[in-house]
């Protein structure tokens, strides 16, 4: 069985909040990167996003990184079954979870070279990090410091990077640091621009005024197709593509919030 159907198939039996067309797209953001590229986590719980960006960055031959402090109350979430396996054995460390559920999708753990966790909050996290460029950072960590994590992360992103962020809803914002307001302060400043969303999955990319006024060679790279389809996203105001059963919206400039989140 393909690696990408079994992951749809046992979506369910990891706990989490991302819905299954959210995952289908991060997986679709992850798995178009250059080879060699970079994708950080910041927020991976019991591994449920870590899946699909999993499989993404094998596909592109790219590295994972997952910070998380992995001590969420498990018991909490899985309450309202309380013999379940996870509940039982992973109670107090969700790293455990978001290990079990990696394995699940594959025989050999040596696929799983390109992932890396670290265990420890993002404000730490980025304190130890060593420079290198990161091409995909998916922001789902504390909603209340999303702001925070732009803040610490940004100087961190390639010029042609991409920014994904969950739970951009107008449902709960989560305070003025939350992922509807940092998102929204992020497009104010006309340096970023809405690449794709899905649900309360948003995904940010450079906007071409940025590039404008930056002026430099890396634009090359940007228009030659990193992310796909940038050059005509950048062009049209309104383009909705099918990925399958995924309804998926490139290059809206506007921000479609009106969708429930977690």
């Amino acid at each position: 069985m393909a690696t990408h159907k079994l992951l749809v198939m046992t979506d369910d039996m990891v706990p989490g909040y991302l819905s299954l067309n959210e995952g289908r797209l991060l997986n679709g953001l992850a798995s178009m990167l250059p080879p060699s590229s970079l994708c950080v986590e910041i927020g991976t719980f019991c591994g449920k996003s870590t899946r699909w960006l999993t499989v993404g960055t094998l596909i592109s031959d790219s590295g994972l990184y997952c910070i998380d402090p992995f001590t969420s109350e498990l018991g909490v979430e899985t309450k309202a079954n309380p013999t379940s396996l996870l509940n039982r054995f992973f109670e107090q460390d969700t790293l455990g979870v978001a290990m079990w559920s990696l394995l699940k999708l594959f025989n050999e753990p040596a696929m799983l070279q390109h992932v890396e966790f670290y265990r420890g909050t993002s404000k730490a996290a980025e304190k130890a990090w060593l420079g290198e460029g990161i091409d995909l950072l998916f922001i789902d960590g504390n909603h209340e410091e999303c702001q925070e994590d732009v803040d610490r992360w940004l100087s961190h992103v390639q010029p042609w990077g991409m920014l994904a962020f969950h739970d951009v809803t107008t449902t709960k914002s989560y305070g003025v640091n939350g992922p509807i307001n940092t998102v929204q302060r992020l497009l104010a400043t006309r340096q970023w621009r809405v690449y794709a969303q899905t649900e309360s999955l948003v995904c940010l990319t450079r906007d071409s005024e940025w590039w404008a006024v930056r002026g430099d060679a890396t634009y090359d790279r940007y228009t030659a197709g990193f992310p796909r389809d940038a050059q005509r996203s950048s062009e049209t105001t309104r383009d909705a593509h099918t990925h399958g059963d995924l309804s998926v919206r490139y290059g809206d400039q506007s921000l479609d919030v009106g969708r429930e989140g977690v």
